[in-house]
């Protein structure tokens, strides 16, 4: 396959640039769209991936080339989806020692929230000072849910991250040839926006309205997947009334939504917490996938030698690698005001870790609109 469907990861194989795991990575993941799949779509996916390939964790790489494969061939992912959908089944494999294992194939956001609900049970048993392993106390946690042996248990809800930009919710049937579709996610798992519509159809988040007990975010992003800004709906709904002040009858490019400000002090505030969480969604150390939920908010220069409490200064590293930053000599961190963390380990090694939904354009973005320019009629 890397000689006839993916020469030019095959060159940087040869080259030296790119090492065999990744590119047996890259080439599992066209493999498993099939045999069918445009040859042009291979192309431009494994162009757009191959610049940042060598930077990228094995999870990543094969995350980016699902999400390329996705955005430039949805309808033949859909056709897949509905496919392997059909062959959902639950079964049990014993493994010795009056132990079994059971397995469910199930779509994937069904899978996550069954997985983040179970985990909060087990949570919350191990927080009330139930002493077993939290691995044993998720496994009783499922088989109570399903068995439903019920004594009075405070009720927990699942928490998914669902990433929905606009154009994915409104996106028409036809994607015309050489574009790519938009995208969306659930946890990081690169979705159709037919997949992403379906889901938030049946969460009830067309209208943007928030399920019951729970809470709406809504993520500014731009073209890059670069975050601009974490708001609710009543501000954006009262934002999108107003409009932008300076140019109240014409089209602009003025953003009236933006990061937190900064703050004098060492304690971030709460919405900076929800910014930088939304931004990072995991650990930033290149490779860990640690969730941003269980993660601190560590400074990148530190506070005491003067580093600000601000989005540009501020990143989710979890507790390990949280003090392997602060105590373990030779290790250097700097990040960009886009939040592009370079990390540089004690024998050299260079490692860049982006936030989860920034990529490298593949095309030119378009000019804003010249508010000096009057639509017609003129």
């Amino acid at each position: 396959m890397l000689t006839t469907v993916l020469p030019g990861t095959f060159a940087r194989l040869r080259a030296g640039e790119l090492d065999w795991p990744r590119a047996r990575a890259i080439a599992a993941e066209v493999a498993a769209t099939g045999a069918q799949t445009d040859p042009a779509v291979i192309a431009a996916t494994e162009a757009a991936v191959l610049p940042r390939a060598g930077e990228l964790s094995l999870r990543s790489l094969r995350e980016a080339v699902r999400a390329e494969l996705l955005a430039r061939d949805a309808a033949a992912a859909d056709r897949r989806r509905e496919l392997r959908a059909r062959g959902a089944d639950v079964s049990v494999r014993p493994v010795g020692d009056g132990m079994s294992e059971f397995r469910a194939l199930m779509p994937h956001d069904d899978a996550r929230a069954c997985r983040d609900r179970v985990d909060q049970h087990a949570r919350a048993a191990k927080d009330a000072g139930d002493t077993r392993p939290i691995g044993m106390l998720r496994a009783g946690a499922a088989a109570d849910l399903l068995l439903r042996p019920w004594q009075q248990q405070p009720p927990v809800t699942a928490h998914l991250t669902v990433v929905a930009p606009l154009n994915a919710l409104t996106a028409d049937a036809f994607t015309p040839p050489g574009t790519t579709s938009p995208i969306g996610e659930v946890d990081g798992e690169p979705i159709t926006a037919a997949h992403l519509r379906e889901l938030l159809t049946r969460l009830d988040a067309l209208g943007l309205r928030a399920p019951a007990g729970g809470g709406l975010d809504i993520a500014i992003t731009d073209r890059t997947g670069d975050l601009l800004a974490v708001s609710g709906r009543s501000e954006v709904e009262r934002l999108a009334r107003r409009g932008c002040l300076e140019h109240a009858d014409a089209p602009c490019a003025c953003p009236v939504l933006d990061k937190p400000d900064p703050v004098d002090r060492y304690r971030p505030t709460p919405a900076l917490y929800r910014f930088l969480k939304a931004r990072d969604r995991t650990c930033r150390h290149p490779g860990c996938t640690v969730r941003a939920g269980w993660a601190d908010l560590d400074h990148v220069i530190a506070h005491a030698d003067g580093g600000e409490t601000s989005c540009d200064n501020l990143c989710c590293l979890c507790r390990r690698h949280h003090r392997l930053k602060t105590f373990a000599p030779g290790w250097t961190h700097t990040m960009s005001a886009d939040g592009v963390l370079t990390v540089i380990t004690p024998s050299g090694v260079t490692r860049i870790s982006r936030p989860p939904g920034y990529r490298v354009l593949t095309e030119p973005p378009q000019p804003p609109p010249d508010p000096a320019d009057d639509p017609p009629p003129f």
